[in-house]
C-alpha cells in the first residue's frame, strides 16, 4: 500500500533518529532488566517492579486512529514518549527531573535558558495532550523519590479509585 501524503518517510525517520537518540541514553539498568535513562527514573522502574506493578517504560504513545493523524504525529501534539505507562490502564508516569529549578525560576520570572524554556513547552505539551486524550498523569518530581511509597503509591491508589 502506497501512503498518500508526501513526507511520510521523512517524518517515520525523525521519530525513528528520535527514539535511536533517546535509546542511547538508556544506561542504567533497573531490577526489571531494562536500561533507564537517570537514577530517578531508576528508582521509580524499581518501585514498580517492587510493587508488582508492571509498565512499559519510555514507549511511544500514537493518538488519532488514521493515517493521516499519524503522518502528522511528529509535527503536531498526536505522540508521547511517557517515561511510564502503567499496563492495561491510561495512568502515564511522568519523571519531571530536570523540573524543580526551571519551574521555579519561571515562577519567580528568572530568565531561563534555551534548553530550560525547551523542557517547559514539552512538559505543558504533555501535560495538555494527556489531558486531551483523557489519560491519567502522575507527575513524580526529584523531591519525590526518596519518599516514592508515600508520592507515588498515594497517587497510584487514588488515581485507581478514580
Amino acid at each position: 500500500m502506497r501512503l498518500k501524503r508526501v513526507g511520510y518517510s521523512t517524518k517515520i525517520k525523525r521519530i525513528r533518529d528520535f527514539n535511536r537518540e533517546v535509546n542511547k541514553k538508556c544506561k542504567i539498568l533497573t531490577k526489571k532488566g531494562i536500561y533507564v535513562q537517570s537514577e530517578g527514573e531508576k528508582k521509580i522502574a524499581d518501585w514498580l517492579y517492587d510493587n508488582n506493578i508492571e509498565f512499559d517504560y519510555d514507549k511511544l504513545i500514537r493518538f488519532g486512529e488514521d493515517e493521516e493523524d499519524f503522518n502528522d504525529s511528529f509535527d503536531q501534539p498526536l505522540w508521547a514518549r511517557p517515561d511510564f505507562r502503567i499496563k492495561g490502564t491510561n495512568i502515564i508516569i511522568e519523571y519531571w527531573g530536570v523540573l524543580n529549578d526551571p519551574i521555579e525560576k519561571k515562577n519567580r520570572n528568572l530568565e531561563l535558558n534555551d534548553i530550560e524554556e525547551t523542557y517547559i513547552d514539552e512538559i505543558e505539551r504533555k501535560r495538555a495532550l494527556y489531558q486531551q486524550e483523557e489519560m491519567i498523569l502522575i507527575e513524580i518530581f526529584g523531591s519525590d523519590l526518596d519518599e516514592l511509597d508515600k508520592s507515588l503509591k498515594h497517587k497510584i491508589i487514588y488515581t485507581k479509585k478514580e
